[in-house]
């Protein structure tokens, strides 16, 4: 069948750029239906940039290239491969020469693996780039109905997103309002005739309805810039909040979600401060307070959580030391979102619990968080080499990375590049060579990795550390 439709419909091109043909059938004309939910969900994952085009593709996560500036050296049919150098870096100078700053940042923040690599199709609605019929038919119903959904028994399901979190039921009705967008927002009151100007009275630039209050408003950036969540914010098209959340769910987790739900609500607290107070409150009092109400429910309330929270509580509490003639290698990234940066460290230690080696170094911030772990694990492993330690164990607070190397998960995003290599160089570990501890075992390389944050050149001591360091890593 697929040769059939092939040698009928796009004998010359890909099933991508097929078009409609004359006097198609109704097979051929649900196929091509079906096409829009790929070329809204696929992205390409940059390996050499040699089969993707500038213009035209989709290969920046949550952004649309513009047109390129007119520059000698690019044609409105160039490549990827043309903004890439002999090393597989980006060519900086030309991009700034040929994209806005905003088109330029996007770019130069997207991952590159080491070497080139052959390009690839990835699902954009998931963090691992998998596939997945539950996401494809989401955003498939998204497509078709573009109009802020009801509660009908057609989309009840939908509304999980909001009402399956354990998060305060105020925080959760203040969504749920959002959502069928009923919050009292200018807008709002503008229509019903009770204010005379729609405008937002904080920025004083956009129509307020519930996304530019809760998303778009330049205050409300403030607070997603103190979050992990801003990268997927900031790329966000106007819509309906109810289809925020359900295109947020398809790349991030359920705890996710209800901190984003969370940072909503403290975001539309501050922005009641300032309308009927007239208080222009923090932005990180704003982000603090909604990472503070989802950890205190969480305290008060364990609910589905009390199993975890049992092995939590009978887990590892403390840092240990390997055993007699093995090294143990605690690694750990932080980053600063506001700059762009990101830090990595990693500490050797024997089984007498003295510090061997250790290791720190700045980078600018590409990808996500779990990117940097997986950065700092191959930092771990250079280091353990330097110091000479042939039988040693690698310890990280990053699940995620831990369960991708262990081959518990598969990822196709830009992370698997060095998950592939951390695998690689682990391949002659006669055990298991990995392992997942909480933050509170890993203090020593998290506060290095938030120090030089701050350092331009990186570090790195094989021996007896400073002094001075250990105090920093203990004092911090």
């Amino acid at each position: 069948m697929a040769q059939i439709l092939k040698a009928k419909y796009f004998k010359h091109s890909s099933f991508m750029e097929a078009k409609l043909g004359s006097n198609p059938s109704y097979v051929w004309r649900s196929i091509l239906w079906g096409r829009q939910v790929l070329h809204k969900g696929l992205r390409w994952r940059i390996g050499d940039g040699k089969q993707v085009k500038i213009s035209g593709n989709n290969w920046v996560k949550n952004f649309e290239i513009p047109r390129a500036n007119p520059h000698p050296s690019l044609s409105m049919e160039a490549v990827v491969a043309e903004l890439i150098d002999g090393s597989n870096e980006w060519r900086e100078d030309l991009i700034g020469q040929s994209f806005s700053k905003e088109t330029a940042e996007r770019i130069l923040r997207t991952p590159l693996p080491k070497t080139p690599r052959p390009d690839k199709l990835v699902w954009h609605f998931d963090k691992h780039g998998i596939y997945s019929v539950k996401s494809g038919y989401q955003l498939a119903v998204k497509l078709k109905s573009p109009d802020r959904p009801s509660c009908s028994d057609i989309s009840k399901t939908m509304w999980k997103v909001i009402w399956v979190n354990d998060i305060p039921e105020k925080v959760k009705i203040f969504m749920w309002r959002a959502a069928q967008n009923v919050l009292p927002t200018v807008e709002n009151l503008w229509k019903r005739k009770i204010v005379q100007d729609p405008v937002c009275q904080r920025c004083c630039r956009m129509s307020e309805d519930v996304f530019h209050a809760l998303v778009g408003c330049s205050f409300a950036r403030k607070v997603w810039k103190l979050t992990d969540f801003y990268e997927e914010i900031k790329g966000l098209a106007h819509q309906d909040m109810l289809s925020v959340l359900q295109e947020l769910a398809m790349m991030r987790g359920k705890k996710d979600i209800e901190q984003i739900i969370a940072v909503c609500w403290a975001i539309w607290h501050s922005r009641n401060c300032f309308v009927f107070e007239g208080k222009m409150e923090d932005p990180l009092y704003s982000a603090t307070r909604a990472e503070a109400v989802v950890e205190s429910y969480r305290r008060i309330n364990p609910g589905k959580n009390n199993a975890l929270a049992g092995q939590q509580q009978n887990g590892q509490q403390v840092w240990k030391p390997p055993l007699p003639g093995c090294f143990k290698v605690n690694v750990d990234a932080a980053t600063n979102l506001s700059k762009q940066r990101g830090g990595i460290g990693a500490v050797v230690r024997d089984s007498r619990g003295d510090c061997v080696a250790a290791a720190a170094q700045r980078t600018t911030l590409k990808g996500n968080v779990a990117d940097m772990e997986a950065e700092a694990v191959l930092l771990g492993i250079q280091v353990a080499r330097k110091a000479n330690c042939a039988h040693f164990v690698i310890e990280s607070d990053s699940k995620e990375v831990v369960e991708l190397v262990l081959k518990r998960k598969s990822s196709l995003a830009e992370i698997s590049w060095n998950i592939e290599e951390i695998q690689e160089c682990l391949k002659g570990q006669s055990t298991t060579s990995i392992f997942f501890v909480p933050r509170r075992c890993n203090v020593m390389a998290h506060n290095l990795a938030k120090v030089v944050l701050d350092c331009v050149d990186p570090v790195l001591w094989i021996g007896n550390c400073p002094v001075p360091a250990g105090d920093i890593f203990l004092q911090l």
